[in-house]
């Protein structure tokens, strides 16, 4: 009997537990507590903002770049969008603590998602509060929440970081054969050149220079081969530092070949090569690459299958 009795007063407890908090969350503004984006193949554009700088996530075609120019890291992309996916409510806060966190986070970290220029949603992310979440609010909206990830208990601010340096990738470029619209390759140090046009994925032309093209007879296997290879192209390291490598000590002389690259946005890709060899710097199987007005240190055996010649695509 006494043990009949206990467990009613437990089962009341639980109840009267559920209804508080089934209340409560009833009275929460769900415009100010819903922080996820259920369908994220919407998103197109991510930008993220804190009071030293402001980074634009943007999708082109299959790839992520980081304002407009630099391959992001694919991995924090699907960090990121499982982040958005899964965020979720934890609590509200107390009503002594949102006015100070209110005017903390308003200096923080901002982000808003977009669908082209459609904007999904933007919020405010602040602190990390060890075991809880985040501190979280709605742009445009009064009230901070704290949200979490489920069986994620670690600061979401790691996720969203507008150091470059945590979203960039060693891809120096990437197209699939059907972005490309035209490759222009001309080698001063093996005097070998040549111009690609593709029309379709059935007409290419090609020839040693754009003045002079053909849709001439062409090894399939070749040409399919050496598109195939500008996909996911990687360099050695980025030289950030003007002390190592400056832009004044290139010299015409050095240049080994220059590479345009244009795609079906008639966006051209202007690469430059230098053979620049440096003791502690680079090595006799390194070279250096200008693109975009930064240089880049790349090795000949992750370039070399796209260094070809006209005859590389001819029948014999």
């Amino acid at each position: 009997m006494k043990l009949a009795n206990n467990f009613l007063i437990l089962l009341i407890c639980i109840l009267h537990f559920t209804i508080f908090f089934s209340c409560k969350n009833n009275t929460l503004n769900k415009n100010e507590t819903d922080f996820s984006i259920q369908d994220t193949s919407r998103i197109t554009k991510i930008i993220i903002f804190d009071s030293k700088n402001e980074l634009i996530i943007q999708k082109q075609e299959q790839n992520w770049y980081i304002n407009e120019k630099i391959i992001a890291n694919s991995e924090n992309i699907t960090r990121i969008m499982n982040t958005i996916k899964h965020i979720k409510l934890k609590s509200p806060l107390p009503e002594n603590a949102i006015l100070i966190v209110k005017e903390k986070i308003l200096n923080q970290t901002k982000v808003e998602f977009f669908d082209n220029n459609q904007k999904l949603k933007s919020f405010y992310l602040g602190d990390y509060v060890k075991g809880l979440g985040n501190y979280i609010m709605i742009d445009n909206s009064e009230t901070p929440y704290i949200a979490y990830i489920p069986t994620y208990d670690f600061d979401i601010n790691l996720n969203f970081s507008t150091d470059i340096k945590n979203w960039t990738t060693n891809v120096l470029f990437s197209y699939t054969d059907n972005q490309i619209k035209e490759i222009r390759y001309l080698n001063y140090k093996f005097h070998e050149s040549f111009c690609l046009q593709i029309k379709n994925t059935d007409s290419y032309f090609i020839g040693e220079n754009c003045d002079n093209l053909s849709q001439i007879n062409y090894i399939t296997e070749n040409l399919e081969f050496y598109l195939s290879q500008y996909y996911n192209v990687k360099y050695s390291k980025l030289i950030e530092n003007s002390e190592i490598i400056d832009f004044q000590d290139l010299k015409n002389d050095d240049i080994i070949f220059e590479m345009e690259i244009t795609d079906i946005h008639n966006i051209t890709q202007k690469i430059v090569a230098y053979d620049y060899f440096n003791q502690g710097i680079l090595n006799k199987n390194e070279f250096l690459i200008v693109l975009d007005e930064k240089i880049y240190i790349m090795k000949y055996v992750d370039f070399d299958l796209l260094m070809k010649n006209y005859t590389y695509f001819l029948e014999q």
